[in-house]
Parts: structure tokens; C-alpha cells; sequence
């Protein structure tokens, strides 16, 4: 599957969403749900860091999707901290950018390092 989300093994209240390869909206739709879950289930503030570094391009209907998307407790949830985007590039990088300005503020970094620096500084 070209998407995962699991808790960072390094950090608590950290989760680790990977996603490589090709991915279709129904897949992206499906880790965001789950990251949901383990969000709602926390009964604390939890961040998550967005792994876009092996992604190849932007599931078809995205900006359709994106209303859909912004009602998901991963977004909307009280116990739904930071969003960190490591490595989004071209398309990707210019739909998230517009996410971020229109529905919930994303940190966008090129390296996993700036990403863990983030939450450090938190």
C-alpha cells in the first residue's frame, strides 16, 4: 500500500504518515481516516509528520476531495496538532500550499531533520 500512518518511533504524540509511489484519492482519503482514529483515540495533542518524499504526483479529484477532506477529525479535532509536509514537490507541493492557505496551516520542509526540529522547538 502507498500509504501508512503509524505512531514515530522516536517521538510521542508524534504520528509518521508515509506515502510513495502513486496514490489515488480513495487511498488518501483511507490514511487520513485512520490517522483520525489514532487523533481522536490520543486524549492528547498529536502532530503528525506527512513523508511526501517518495510520492509520484497528486491523486486525481484532489481539489474536488478537498472539502471531504477538511471535515475529518485528523483536521478538525481538538487533539489535532501540527501538520509537517517533508518533501512535497512540483504538483504536490502547489495543492498542499493551497490547502494550507484556504483550510489548515501546513509546515512545509524539504528534510525529515527540519521536520523533527519543528516539534522539538514545541
Amino acid at each position: 500500500m502507498p500509504a501508512t500512518v503509524t505512531w514515530h518511533p522516536d517521538y510521542d504524540d508524534v504520528l509518521l504518515m508515509t506515502i510513495s509511489g502513486s496514490i489515488t484519492m480513495d487511498e488518501a482519503f483511507a490514511v487520513t481516516v485512520e490517522e483520525s482514529k489514532l487523533v481522536e483515540s490520543a486524549g492528547r495533542k498529536v502532530h503528525t509528520i506527512i513523508d511526501l518524499r517518495e510520492v509520484q504526483g497528486v491523486p486525481s479529484g484532489f481539489l474536488q476531495s478537498l472539502p471531504r477532506l477538511t471535515q475529518l477529525p485528523a483536521v478538525v479535532h481538538p487533539n489535532a496538532g501540527k501538520k509537517i509536509v517533508v518533501g512535497a514537490r512540483g504538483m504536490a507541493e502547489t495543492m498542499l500550499r493551497i490547502f494550507s492557505n484556504v483550510y489548515r496551516r501546513l509546515h512545509m520542509v524539504s528534510t525529515m531533520e527540519e521536520a523533527e526540529r519543528i516539534l522539538r522547538e514545541e
